[in-house]
């Protein structure tokens, strides 16, 4: 498994995955396409010989107080080999670069992935009932970055 940062001719295999993965309550192709034009140089995918098999994009806020994981995902058929955590860990090591305080991320509160983050080290720390608009709730979670890079 290698893991590299995100290039242009990627952003065709990984819309399609975010459709594979969220359904309809994923990103769409322009969203998908800014946060590339902003991070891709924070930005991995994990390849298996030539074979994406996951991906994350992350952010940071412009003072570089905190970064952001805006979206990880895996392949149904490659999920429970580490690949997320790989994703993740490089991904918290890199905004660790840049970052002074904490790294942030939301997730559904019944999404299994939870317990992925909170293994890493992410703790919840509010629920946010309408976070994408009404009857939409995520959990917030943040990584303090001191203890973590």
């Amino acid at each position: 498994m290698m893991i590299r940062n995100v290039q242009k001719t990627d952003l065709t295999t990984l819309i399609s995955m975010e459709k594979d993965v969220f359904g309809d309550r994923g990103l769409n192709a322009v969203t998908m396409r800014q946060q590339f034009d902003l991070f891709s140089e924070i930005s991995f995918v994990a390849e298996k010989e030539t074979e994406i098999t996951g991906f994350v994009f992350c952010g940071v806020s412009i003072e570089n107080r905190y970064g952001w994981i805006l979206d990880l995902a895996v392949l149904k058929k490659f999920r429970r080999r580490g690949i997320a955590t790989e994703l993740l860990e490089k991904c918290i090591k890199t905004l660790g670069r840049f970052c002074k305080t904490k790294i942030i991320l939301t997730v559904e509160p019944d999404n299994t992935t939870r317990v992925l983050y909170e293994g890493i080290g992410f703790k919840a720390v509010e629920l946010d009932s309408h976070y994408f608009g009404e009857n939409s709730p995520r959990l917030i979670m943040e990584l303090n970055v001191e203890k973590n890079t």
